[in-house]
Formats: C-alpha cells, structure tokens, sequence
C-alpha cells in the first residue's frame, strides 16, 4: 500500500474489510516489518480501543466496522490469503465487493484482480455473469480474475466460466498456489 506507516496499512485493510486474522495480517506486513513488530502493532491498537481482538479465533476487528453474515466474513478471509502473501509493498489497495466475488486488489503495476471463492458450479456461473455484465460492451475485461477453489478437484466447476486462474490454499500455511487457466 502506498502509505509507509504500518499503523495506517493496519487500520486501512481492517476498515475496508472490518475483520482478518492476526496470522494474516503478520503475513501481509511481513515485507515491509518483522513478524513481532506487526504483533505488537496490534497490540497497542488494541489497548488503544482501535480495534476488538477475539482470543478464541485470532481474529483482529476494527472497531464500528458493520457486522457482516458469518459466511461473507469467512469468504473474505480466504480471499484476503492472496492479498497477505502478495505482501504490503506490492498492494495500492484491497476493496472488499459483494457476491459471488470477495475482494479486489490492485498490485502495485495497477493491475486489478478480483478473488471469489468457488464451492460449487452454480458461484462459478454465477461469477461468470457478473463478471461479463459488469464489462462495458465493447470494452476488454482487464480485471484479472481468480477462483479461490477449497479442494483441487473443485476445478470441475470452472469450465466455461472465463476464470484466469485458479488457486488453492496450503492446508497449513495458507499460502495460495495458481494455475493458470487455458482457453
């Protein structure tokens, strides 16, 4: 992000998308400060009333975000994986948008991307429709656009559904692992 202050990238990402995990939040500040800085950033945002902090699920809020559905909240989340490992310095800016997408980011060379996560076939049509109605006609689609799949065989939901890539989650480190997507 293009403010230098890691205070501002914490406050900034959490009132856009109201919550994250302490786990993920280390991992996209991890570029720019060491691990236990980040911690004890947000530490003190804690004590200092910026944000609510959930010992039981590690998760970070800021404060007077709006209360989102359980499942919104988690598909972000796990949207928000590919940002946290792209890292601090490579994001202008995450904005959280609406079903059946998660989130959009913009890299650091401008290039938009926009995470859904995917379960089932009906959220890849239905993703796929969205993505072609929000495209002006006669105008290129330069949004690059990525299925967060939960299981690699979740695959099978994507033919036809004009996705560029696919990702998976490491089941330990989170960290997303893309395909490209031919055709």
């Amino acid at each position: 992000m293009r403010q230098e202050n890691p205070v501002y990238n914490i406050l900034s990402i959490l009132q856009a998308l109201g919550e994250l995990e302490g786990t993920q939040l280390v991992q996209f500040l991890t570029d720019k400060i060491p691990p236990a800085e980040t911690k004890h950033i947000l530490s003190q945002l804690v004590i200092h009333n910026h944000l609510k902090y959930d010992p039981k699920t590690g998760i970070y809020r800021y404060r007077g975000a709006p209360t989102l559905s359980k499942d919104f909240s988690e598909r972000q989340r796990l949207a928000f994986w590919c940002v946290a490992y792209t890292g601090v310095k490579q994001i202008n800016e995450v904005i959280p948008i609406y079903y059946p997408s998660s989130l959009l980011y913009i890299d650091s060379k401008d290039n938009a991307y926009d995470v859904t996560v995917v379960e089932s076939e009906s959220q890849a049509q239905l993703a796929a429709r969205v993505h072609a109605e929000s495209t002006p006609r006669g105008h290129q689609d330069n949004t690059y656009h990525i299925a967060l799949l939960l299981r690699e065989t979740d695959k099978k939901y994507l033919k036809d559904c004009n996705f560029d890539f696919y990702c998976t989650l490491d089941k330990v480190t989170r960290k997303p692992s893309y395909v490209e997507i031919e055709g």
